[in-house]
């Protein structure tokens, strides 16, 4: 499979990526019918023979993208927790506006 780089540097081997699962996803493996169901071709999923040290190596990384996402998920959640606590205490007449 010929290899391919993004615009990112980020090279390719042509197969699809799941975003948060990896590597086993077919080029288009779904299908739709005309009434709108779809229906998976496992026929046409890829998946990727890789040597033991290579799958460590790309599971590490996987995780360690996952902890990131969770990380700022948690971020964005404790900052929505403080924007609404700091407009609940404005509101109350808690703090005053910086002048």
């Amino acid at each position: 499979m010929a290899e391919l780089t993004h615009r990112h540097g980020v090279k390719s081997t042509g197969l699809h990526r799941h975003p948060q699962f990896g590597h086993i996803r077919g080029a288009h493996p779904v299908t739709a019918s005309p009434s709108g169901s779809h229906r998976i071709d496992v026929r046409r999923i890829e998946i990727p023979v890789l040597d033991l040290d290579r799958q460590r190596l790309l599971g590490e990384a996987f995780r360690r993208i996952s902890a990131f996402q969770t990380a700022l998920q948690q971020l964005s959640d404790l900052g929505a927790d403080l924007a609404v606590t700091l407009a609940e205490a404005l509101a109350g007449g808690g703090v005053e506006p910086a002048s």
